[in-house]
């Protein structure tokens, strides 16, 4: 049965062992609000449409649509409360941008994978931007398709072939000024 409710605010607990986008915030709570939302439950989603804004901790995802995926194991629901689904997958689209620790990512379509802790990034203009706070400068790269692995820090950027990968690094020496 799905559930349709116009101008939502919806907040989701998770686990520790099941934090989303920000790892240090593992234990918090994410606020979701947006103008729209539809769930089923028997299906294991949640489509917020509409001016999206979602945030745990310091993590904020903006977008046109957010769907947040859950454990829909028949075996594993009896032992979820309301509010305590095990995220699995969430899917952003639409004017994306998430701000994590220092960095920005904008792109069109973003998927977080939360089995892998990753982030991938997908569009003609994806970019993550982060800034050097000791120097002031901006570092961005730029590509169709980035992948961000979180537990790691592994970057893929990837090309469409139309458009090649794009990098600006500044380098900051210690001791000068």
């Amino acid at each position: 049965m799905a559930l349709v409710l116009p101008t939502a605010t919806v907040t989701i607990s998770v686990s520790a062992d099941n934090a989303p986008l920000n790892s240090n915030d593992a234990a918090k709570k994410i606020h979701i609000s947006a103008d729209r939302l539809i769930s089923d439950n028997n299906a294991g989603y949640a489509d917020f449409t509409g001016n999206v804004r979602a945030v745990q901790g310091d993590t904020v995802i903006t977008s046109d649509n957010l769907k947040i995926f859950y454990d829909n194991n028949p075996g594993e629901r009896e032992k979820l409360t309301a509010g305590k689904e095990s995220i699995k997958k969430m899917v952003a689209k639409g004017n994306v941008k998430i701000k994590l620790d220092d960095k920005l990512a904008v792109s069109e379509h973003a998927v977080y994978l939360k089995t892998t802790n990753v982030l991938i990034l997908t569009g003609a203009n994806s970019k993550i931007t982060s800034c050097n706070q000791e120097t002031g400068y901006t570092d961005y790269i730029s590509g169709n398709k980035i992948t961000l692995n979180r537990a790691d820090g592994r970057i893929t950027v990837e090309s469409s072939g139309k458009k090649r990968v794009e990098a600006e690094f500044h380098q900051h020496d210690k001791g000068s000024n």
